[in-house]
């Protein structure tokens, strides 16, 4: 939400300010970099939050984008895609599953 606010108070020309979500999905770009500038001076476990942290807020740019620059919703696409989303993540809790039994032996 960060980059859309900074964009809305440069943005003062009126036919500008409808551009204001598309800042919103650059931040994990800038994250990434940052990150690989600081290298191995960033601990590992800061480096995953503030990578999951970027990756968290571009689905909620992407939202963004989709609900206000978009003239409909594909619902029945949406809810494919959320049905796939779904089952691939029950296949990946079962292999989880069986390879945490393999281990146990």
């Amino acid at each position: 939400m960060v980059p859309a606010a900074v964009y809305l108070l440069l943005a003062r020309d009126p036919g500008l300010t409808s551009g204001w979500g598309t800042p919103m999905a650059t931040d994990i770009a800038f994250a990434a970099g940052v990150l690989a500038l600081l290298g191995r001076r960033v601990p590992a476990a800061l480096r995953v939050l503030l990578l999951a942290l970027a990756v968290i807020d571009d689905l909620g740019a992407i939202l963004v984008i989709a609900l206000f620059y978009s003239p409909s919703l594909a619902l029945g696409g949406l809810g494919v895609a959320l049905m796939l989303e779904s089952r691939e993540d029950e296949a990946a809790a079962r292999t989880a599953d069986e390879a945490e039994s393999s281990t146990d032996t």
